[in-house]
């Protein structure tokens, strides 16, 4: 008479292989910000990236910890959240800090977009007029950040128009005057071309007269520091 033989039951090894836990979609997620909380140590964008991979690495975790080892992906989560708070605090510190020394000594520091260019010209009894709120910043040593008008030459330049942003409006077409400065620099000095934002420094004139009514006289002229 023939025996059934029966199978041997599975060891601890061979059943936990089959023991898939799912991974919370925010472990990954928090993973990716980390890596590209990276950014935060060369724009205020990125800062906002790492605090992002920061929350939801850490509301990952702690969801994957409440679950009792029903949930995997607890390394992920460990290791987006430290990445996202690493590059958080380091882009917060290097963005501060830019802030703080990029201003140079005995200058007015002033927003491009909302000082000036918001401050459109002002007309009556058929003459042009700067508004009242720019009228205090001519002939003072300002800083302010722009971006270069492209040109058909791109290494040293010893002029460039500065303008208030690098959208379309302005590089399709001939922008507005109040969304220009004429930016001179000093004699001997040069700059090349660059898409990054710009921080000038130097003399604030203007002259109706002229094609580009808003000029700097500029003693310094670098890439900035800061996006902001």
């Amino acid at each position: 008479m023939s025996q059934v033989v029966e199978p041997a039951p599975a060891t601890r090894s061979q059943a936990n292989e089959f023991n898939y836990r799912p991974v919370p979609v925010l472990a990954p997620v928090s993973l990716v910000l980390g890596l590209c909380g990276a950014m935060a140590l060369l724009t205020a964008f990125g800062v906002v990236i790492a605090f992002l991979g920061a929350i939801l690495g850490g509301v990952s975790f702690l969801r994957i910890r409440r679950a009792n080892g029903d949930l995997g992906g607890g390394w992920l989560a460990t290791i987006g959240l430290m990445l996202s708070s690493l590059f958080l605090v380091m882009g917060i510190s290097l963005q501060s800090y830019g802030y703080a020394t990029e201003l140079p000594e005995g200058h007015i520091r002033v927003n491009f977009p909302h000082d000036i260019s918001r401050k459109q010209f002002i007309y009556e009894n058929g003459q042009t007029k700067l508004h009242p709120d720019v009228v205090p910043l001519v002939d003072q040593n300002i800083f302010l950040k722009g971006y270069m008008r492209p040109s058909k030459k791109i290494n040293g330049l010893t002029a460039f128009e500065l303008l208030k942003d690098n959208g379309k409006c302005c590089f399709g077409g001939e922008p507005a005057a109040w969304d220009s400065i004429l930016v001179i620099l000093s004699p001997g000095d040069s700059v090349d071309y660059t898409t990054g934002l710009m921080s000038v420094a130097g003399r604030l004139s203007v002259d109706f007269s002229q094609p580009r009514v808003y000029k700097i006289d500029a003693t310094h002229v670098e890439r900035s520091r800061t996006s902001f």
